[in-house]
């Protein structure tokens, strides 16, 4: 199962085209439990970078909020972009594990690319930035390859979903915080 993700890892770099990016999703046999998994490893592997180039004595706080908060903040974008295509565009079929399987995938090039461009001494800001945008490209052309959307629509559900998820990534280390100081107040 394991060379088969990086099998599939692969594809993702060398041929990003619609046709690879939906036989990759198709013709998986792994099931959500697995990109769940995958997505948490990968998140808490990224917030651990993130944490050690920060460089500051919040370490543990900063991988636990920030592998809960970006397993939550995916995990929420694919739901909304799954609703929107049910919901929004009458899609009957689903295609929620397909959807978060490419996408757990796309994100973890993505995570992959991020990290390097950390350590590189010329990789801030503009090619961050390039690498959120080729992500948001390569997860757009994903959907529209699955769920054979009009481009129009695939835009729209892109442009909802991604801004439901900012707000989501964005609000949930408050909501983290709150609740760990809820259960601190009980005990």
């Amino acid at each position: 199962m394991l060379t088969e993700r990086i099998h599939n890892l692969w594809n993702i770099i060398v041929d990003p085209r619609p046709q690879s990016l939906s036989r990759i999703a198709k013709n998986t046999n792994n099931t959500w439990q697995a990109s769940i998994g995958w997505l948490i490893i990968v998140s808490f592997l990224f917030s651990i970078a993130l944490a050690i180039f920060a460089n500051d004595n919040a370490f543990i706080g900063r991988v636990i909020i920030g592998t809960l908060m970006f397993t939550i903040g995916i995990l929420f974008w694919v739901f909304c972009i799954h609703y929107l295509c049910m919901v929004l565009f009458h899609k009957r079929t689903n295609y929620y594990e397909a959807l978060l399987y490419i996408v757990v995938s796309i994100y973890t090039v993505a995570i992959t690319f991020s990290i390097i461009l950390y350590i590189l001494p010329f990789g801030n800001g503009m090619l961050d930035l390039v690498a959120f945008i080729y992500f948001l490209v390569l997860v757009t052309i994903a959907i529209r390859a699955i769920t054979n959307l009009a481009w129009w629509k695939t835009l729209i559900t892109m442009t909802i979903s991604t801004s439901l998820a900012i707000g989501c990534i964005a609000t949930s280390p408050l909501l983290i915080i709150n609740l760990m100081r809820a259960v601190y107040s009980t005990g």
